[in-house]
């Protein structure tokens, strides 16, 4: 023995490197603790707008189609069923429940004032 010290040998180096925390997992695992709470936050913050944001456009696209509809519905009630009535005798009126030959006059039309909002044109209770 000469008193030099002896090198180590490659499973002793790998040992080492893994106490000292230089291991693949450990290569892994940090990057891994940081980004998926990283990502979590992200989705967390951005996602509850875009379900609102979705949300709204698609009620205001139903209520658009919704008054389109009911739009065609009157004018088929004004242009058939009312025009027919009249012909034949009977009277179209607000008060329909109180005559019993009356029947529902066609429903007002909406008109938007120029403040954005909607209000009927007379109060026949359609």
């Amino acid at each position: 023995m000469s008193g030099a010290p002896a090198e180590n040998t490659p499973a002793e180096q790998g040992h080492a490197e893994t106490r000292r925390g230089n291991s693949l997992i450990w290569r892994l695992i940090i990057p891994t603790l940081f980004a998926v709470p990283t990502l979590v936050y992200a989705i967390a913050v951005h996602a509850p707008r875009e379900v609102i944001d979705t949300a709204l456009n698609q009620a205001i696209a139903r209520s658009e189609q919704t008054a389109r509809q009911l739009q065609t519905l009157r004018a088929f009630y004004s242009d058939h069923v009312v025009a027919r009535a009249t012909k034949s005798g009977t009277v179209a009126s607000p008060a329909y429940k109180a005559g019993t030959t009356a029947i529902p006059s066609p429903p007002p039309s909406f008109s938007t004032s120029p403040s954005g909002s909607s209000r009927t044109a007379s109060s026949s209770g359609w």
